[in-house]
């Protein structure tokens, strides 16, 4: 019997009493949730108990006469215990660092990468506890793991796909917290709320959850709209059809009157003065960006008569004041084509 082993066996029993303390201590400084740091302290003093009566395994077995095929069978109950409680630990501060990405604004390859740690320590920690248990020590049961490599593969095939698809996303920063998506091969309309290695949380406008797999965002095409809620404002497509036979030539006098009330007209037809009067407030409106791209094209004759585009983006980005001014935009062009004498055309006329 070693007196070394003996007095450094006892004391890490001495420290392990006090570790659990010290670690919540530490990581409740860094407002870590008290439950995580709890659970981090008992695995870390298990794993030093363990790892302790393994060191005085042989003092054990002395004093209460174990045979030789006991002491082993001893040892390799202890080894595997104290090797599952390292990967607890491992594992757990792997999920500190994933708590950390989380409640930090900026999104890194720490949280995918975190996940995927806390997978590979409890992996291996299992195969390695299972290698004592067996008599096989570590390196015998991790070369026994190619057998099994196959399977594996088919086990964790979700978590390696969502591994590559965080790591391509984040690294191309495609989608982010807070960002809203559509995806139209899932029906997913909403923000995203979390991305984990096996699935992304959407939350959809009507306020219900959706759930899909990480892979599919580099499978599946989906729509980010990151860049125009950043912008300093949002598209509006809006489209009226007029009359044909209300088409005409105005005369000068017409052409006058009407640029005393909507500015300096281009144009020789209603039609013509009425683009000309939409472009001008495009320069002045207060619904409407005039340093965004702008126009108002005529399009296609069809049943319901010529179509008129106006094109151009909103001076918001924020959904309900961007409808407002759509709504506001849209009964100014109808009310102000009646001052020149167009008749805006319906399909059930």
């Amino acid at each position: 019997m070693s007196y070394f082993r003996f007095g450094a066996g006892v004391l890490i029993i001495l420290f392990s009493f006090f570790s659990w303390r010290i670690v919540s201590y530490v990581l409740g400084k860094l407002n870590i949730p008290p439950q995580r740091t709890r659970k981090i302290g008992w695995r870390l003093m298990g794993a030093l108990v363990s790892y302790a009566l393994l060191v005085e395994s042989d003092t054990i077995a002395f004093y209460l006469d174990f045979q030789e095929s006991s002491t082993v069978i001893l040892d390799q109950f202890l080894s595997a215990a104290c090797t599952l409680f390292a990967s607890g630990v491992l594992a757990g501060g792997c999920r500190l660092v994933g708590i950390w990405e989380r409640t930090s604004r900026s999104e890194t390859l720490w949280g995918p990468l975190s996940q995927a740690g806390g997978i590979v320590s409890w992996t291996i920690g299992v195969i390695i506890a299972i290698g004592y248990l067996l008599g096989k020590g570590p390196w015998g049961a991790l070369t026994a793991v190619g057998a099994f490599a196959a399977v594996g593969l088919l086990v964790f095939k979700d978590p390696l796909l969502g591994l590559m698809a965080s790591i391509q996303m984040r690294h191309s920063d495609a989608i982010r917290r807070g960002d809203w998506i559509t995806m139209p091969s899932r029906g997913v309309d909403g923000e995203v709320i979390e991305v984990t290695l096996w699935s992304v949380r959407v939350l959809s406008y009507d306020r219900s959850t959706m759930t899909f797999p990480t892979y599919s965002l580099i499978s599946d095409t989906f729509q980010n709209w990151r860049s125009m809620t950043t912008s300093e404002g949002r598209r509006m497509i809006l489209q009226l059809f007029f009359d044909v036979t209300t088409i005409f030539v105005l005369s000068d006098e017409e052409r006058n009157h009407l640029s005393e009330h909507y500015g300096e007209l281009k144009g020789d037809t209603n039609l013509a003065l009425w683009r000309s009067s939409v472009e001008n407030l495009f320069e002045n409106s207060p619904w409407v960006d005039p340093a965004a791209p702008h126009l108002v094209r005529v399009k296609e004759l069809v049943d319901g008569g010529l179509g008129v585009e106006v094109y151009c983006f909103s001076r918001s980005v924020v959904w309900p004041e961007h409808e407002k001014m759509r709504s506001a935009l849209m009964e100014h062009l109808l009310l102000s084509s009646r001052a020149f004498s167009l008749r805006i055309r319906q399909k059930n006329i």
